[in-house]
């Protein structure tokens, strides 16, 4: 009988060099082959040939010429493509790039360790130095707040590890009370309706002569007031019962209690908002479910993105999620702009990387900054317009150049240099009266500058047959001649001093 086949434990993926990395992906097939027990070279090879991609065995066999890759063990074909995918960049560089990373507001206190590990990596520090470099970098260019002043307080002999512990416990107190302080805000918003002001309610304390023992008390914290929601006291003794709810501008309660906050909720809820003009930077689109968007088809290393057009938007951006299912082949940059949205509130861009695009067969580089948690479209900023010169117009167009050269080509006579000729009558120009007397006036001086070019449109005129050479003429006027934009001149006639 037939021995039945073993099912592996893990997949493993394809290997792309373009969007993955060969570290990584060695580390994994590394733990694929232990997972399985799989110790013979030969297998492994045929293992690792098997899961690279067209592009990925080219490189390999071409390495191994003039001997097939077949009859290569997996340790010479994984130390063939690690000397080949093996960093050219210098340690100072790699030092450099560690030392002037910046952590951004989007990141969490463990993202920003990690990441610090990552740039480390690359830096050939030895066991003593990492755990002090890590340790410093990450409370020196740790972003500035409490947070930051909390972790400078700390002694020497802290551990990078404690620090990190550290930091994100004081991240997590802080990110609950701004929440709870936004909320205060927002759902105690209140617009008085008498004649005194609004003013905060003291807390009640029960006097000693009640103790702890006080019936009302208890009885009213049983009940929640339909005025402010509170337990404390009855809506008859509530501070709050003239005051105009901002929901329903409705006197007599507040809006934690409105009926109508659900239904406005809804109501709110179809309109969609997306980032809009900061005094840093501008990024914004505002827009409802009727209007359907501007969108635009651009080249990015030859694969096709739809991109939808805001011209509100100084930049171009992308989601997190756009980027890593796309272009996490770029490598991020940090920066320090940030983008506002429309209630005050702002967002760090994650980073930017710039690539070359391609828009109506010209070829441009251009900075697309990567948005954490956006869930909106990639969007084409007014960068993009500038760096393309675009305006609105040139961007709805039809191109039919064949079209036209057949156009040119059926109504040829139509489009010849020269002027066209009327052929449906002859026309003659009569006096009003026959008693009027001829009048000639005498050509005025032209200026200099001007002669040549009187000259040669008159020659044009006369090639045409809109003028003819005479020897007398009765009537005559002076020539005026009016400068056009290209150079050449227009002639008129003074025909005011023909007034009688």
């Amino acid at each position: 009988m037939a021995e039945s086949p073993i099912s592996s434990i893990g997949h493993l993926r394809e290997f792309d060099p373009a969007i993955s990395e060969w570290s990584i992906f060695k580390r994994r097939i590394d733990n694929y082959f232990v997972a399985n027990s799989i110790t013979d070279e030969k297998r492994k090879g045929a293992i690792l040939l098997n899961v690279l991609n067209e592009e990925a065995y080219k490189l390999v066999f071409n390495m191994c010429l003039p001997e097939e890759p077949e009859i290569k063990t997996y340790k010479v074909l994984s130390e063939l493509l690690t000397n080949h995918f093996k960093p050219s960049e210098s340690v100072f560089a790699a030092r450099y790039k560690y030392y002037t990373a910046k952590k951004v507001s989007t990141e969490t206190a463990k993202e920003w360790a990690a990441r610090l590990r990552n740039f480390a990596a690359q830096c050939q520090f030895n066991n003593l130095q990492l755990e002090m470099v890590l340790r410093d970098v990450f409370i020196v260019n740790y972003d500035k707040g409490s947070v930051q002043d909390r972790l400078l307080e700390e002694k020497n002999s802290v551990t990078f590890a404690e620090m990190v512990e550290l930091a994100s416990a004081k991240s997590a107190t802080q990110s609950s009370m701004n929440n709870w302080e936004n909320f205060m805000k927002k759902e105690v918003d209140l617009h008085y309706a008498g004649t005194q002001p609004c003013q905060s309610v003291p807390k009640e304390r029960s006097s000693p002569d009640q103790g702890s023992s006080g019936t009302s008390t208890t009885s009213n914290q049983q009940n929640k007031c339909e005025v402010c929601g509170r337990r404390n006291h009855s809506k008859d003794k509530c501070f709050y019962r003239n005051c105009l709810c901002h929901i329903c501008n409705k006197k007599g309660h507040l809006a934690p209690v409105c009926k109508q906050k659900h239904q406005n909720f809804l109501q709110y809820s179809k309109y969609k908002q997306n980032f809009i003009e900061s005094s840093d930077c501008s990024l914004f689109t505002l827009g409802t479910l009727q209007n359907d968007p501007i969108n635009v088809e651009i080249l990015i290393q030859g694969i096709p993105y739809t991109f939808s057009l805001d011209t509100g938007s100084s930049f171009t951006v992308v989601s997190d999620s756009f980027y890593s299912k796309n272009f996490e082949r770029f490598s991020l940059k940090s920066t320090k702009k940030r983008f506002n949205l429309y209630n005050g509130e702002y967002i760090v861009p994650l980073g930017y990387f710039t690539c070359e695009i391609v828009f109506q067969n010209k070829t441009k580089e251009i900075n697309i900054y990567v948005i954490k948690d956006a869930c909106g479209p990639p969007l084409l900023g007014r960068d993009f317009f500038n760096i393309f010169q675009l305006n609105i117009s040139s961007l709805n167009y039809v191109n039919v150049p064949d079209d036209l050269q057949f156009l040119f080509s059926k109504y040829k006579r139509f489009f010849e240099p020269g002027l066209g000729t009327f052929t449906k009558g002859k026309i003659s120009i009569k006096l009003k009266s026959d008693g009027i007397t001829p009048k000639f006036f005498r050509a005025r001086p032209l200026p200099f500058a001007m002669k040549e070019k009187v000259e040669q449109e008159l020659e044009r005129l006369l090639s045409l047959g809109v003028i003819e050479p005479v020897d007398y003429s009765p009537w005559g006027t002076p020539v005026v001649p009016v400068l056009k934009k290209d150079g050449s001149v227009r002639l008129c006639g003074d025909f005011k001093s023909w007034e009688m």
